[in-house]
């Protein structure tokens, strides 16, 4: 029972960690192909950078959340 709830918190760490990570690259690779094309940031490029604040945060709450006793039985 007890490595069922391990797996599950695997699992889940492995994907607060895995796409914050590929949507940091995605807009990275957006930027880069702005630059590329020696286009203007538009306001739309600078709300996905803002927006960019949230998967850190969600990286810690979920190693938080899922590493405290909550889980424990």
């Amino acid at each position: 029972m007890a490595s069922d709830t391990t797996d599950a918190v695997n699992t889940i760490l492995g994907l607060c960690i895995t796409f914050p990570i590929l949507a940091i690259l995605a807009v990275m690779s957006r930027f880069y192909a702005r630059r590329l094309r020696q286009t203007r940031l538009a306001a739309d490029d600078w709300c996905i950078l803002v927006a960019l604040v949230y998967p850190p945060l969600a990286i810690f709450k979920g190693i938080q959340g899922l590493t405290s006793n909550r889980f424990a039985v």
